[in-house]
């Protein structure tokens, strides 16, 4: 059962990071790539530069991103170069790490219709539009792996869960200042759960 769960995840994921790299660069995507791109050519310096901000270009410090999405699109640009497609595929473990912390939650809710919620979810008109090259993706996938990891080692080993569950919630507030609602969530859980 485990071995088909693992698969069925896989197939989403891939089949969200697929329809991800076949759509163009749009909204914001344009001024991600760029600083990660500058990130790359320039690892002791990421906030030098210049970012998209508003149409027009305005030095990195006024509106520089938060590290970890970047960084790793800045890691994707230093091992395979900017071509588009390539990045976009290189957003693969965000899109698995979504499905699975996804999957993993929506299994302890509602076990019989957690392979087809979790099909609707990453396949979904709302989500498509905030992958690209967004911080949402990302920031989403590591907050509901915070959540997922917490729900798992709770019972048994309340630090450890704890930990490693604060660690990516830390990183998942390092993506996207939005991320802030899953440490309220982790305190709250921790609270209810003694």
């Amino acid at each position: 059962d485990s071995r088909r769960d693992f698969a069925w995840v896989m197939a989403v994921a891939l089949a969200l990071t697929a329809i991800n790299a076949a759509r163009p660069v749009t909204v914001d995507d344009p001024a991600y790539l760029r600083q990660a791109a500058w990130w790359a050519a320039h690892p002791a310096d990421p906030l030098g530069g210049e970012v998209f901000l508003h149409g027009s270009l305005a030095p990195a410090p006024t509106s520089a991103s938060a590290p970890v999405a970047i960084g790793w699109l800045a890691l994707g640009t230093a091992v395979g170069g900017t071509h588009e497609a390539w990045l976009k595929w290189w957003l693969l473990p965000f899109a698995w790490l979504f499905a699975w912390a996804l999957h993993d939650l929506l299994r302890r809710a509602a076990p019989a219709l957690a392979k087809p919620l979790l099909a609707a979810a990453l396949l979904s008109p709302w989500l498509l539009p905030s992958f690209g090259f967004m911080l949402e993706v990302p920031m989403l996938a590591l907050s509901l792996a915070a959540l997922a990891l917490f729900a798992r080692g709770a019972p048994g080993h309340p630090w450890r869960a704890a930990v490693a569950a604060g660690v990516l919630a830390g990183l998942a507030l390092q993506t996207k200042y939005t991320a802030a609602p899953v440490l309220v969530a982790l305190l709250a859980w921790g609270v209810f759960a003694g």
